[in-house]
């Protein structure tokens, strides 16, 4: 009969990013109740001794989890957007392309964090924390182009509250549905018109060939 394993996985020990892996991937898929040691342990086929090595406690993992969705979904974000070339139509359609790829910003590990922010007020003060640096972000791209203040802050809102709804609301539509509304969303959210150039840059970047769903 097979040994159990223990603290190792098939390629070797088990680090802390493996255990935080597995742990997001619960959190994802059934909710923060069930990112318990042992769950998370017998997804990764081992034993709950090993999870000590790393964590003190599930609290300590927990802590490491939140920290690790404000890299991934506010940190990368922001990132991304400021690689992109100066300009107000490359900047949004930087954030457009972040959001319809879905990958530099995960729109599940979003919204479950939202769901842990109802039972928990640290978790709540973290989601407004990255909720008014997101916005504070996109209203700063428009000031960068001469928007007035209070002009780009209703902008900014406009924007980052539309594609929240779309995940709260879980609206499903196709890339090429999204695309083909692109330029509207664009007018509506900067009072610009976006060139055709500007289009055709992100329907290459995002489309591939590709039909699939997104919210």
């Amino acid at each position: 009969m097979a040994k159990r394993r223990g603290a190792y996985g098939g390629n070797g020990r088990l680090g802390p990013a493996d255990w935080l892996g597995a742990a997001r991937a619960i959190l994802i898929g059934e909710g923060i109740e069930r990112v318990k040691v042992e769950r998370i342990a017998k997804r990764l086929g081992v034993t709950r001794g090993g999870f000590y090595w790393h964590f003190r406690n599930r609290k300590a993992l927990l802590d490491a989890l939140l920290r690790d969705w404000e890299r991934s979904n506010t940190v990368a974000f922001i990132e991304a957007v400021t690689q992109a070339p100066g300009g107000i139509e490359a900047r949004i359609l930087a954030i457009f392309t972040i959001w319809l790829e879905a990958r530099r910003f995960d729109p599940r590990y979003d919204m479950a964090v939202r769901d842990w922010a109802r039972v928990s007020a640290k978790v709540r003060r973290a989601v407004h924390r990255a909720d008014d640096r997101r916005i504070h972000f996109i209203r700063s791209l428009f000031e960068q182009e001469g928007y007035d203040p209070r002009e780009a802050l209703v902008r900014a809102r406009v924007l980052y509250y539309t594609q929240i709804g779309y995940y709260a609301l879980e609206v499903h539509e196709t890339v090429r549905a999204r695309l083909a509304l692109a330029d509207l969303y664009f007018e509506i959210f900067t009072g610009k018109q976006l060139t055709p150039e500007g289009l055709r840059s992100l329907q290459s970047r995002v489309l591939r060939g590709r039909n699939r769903t997104v919210r």
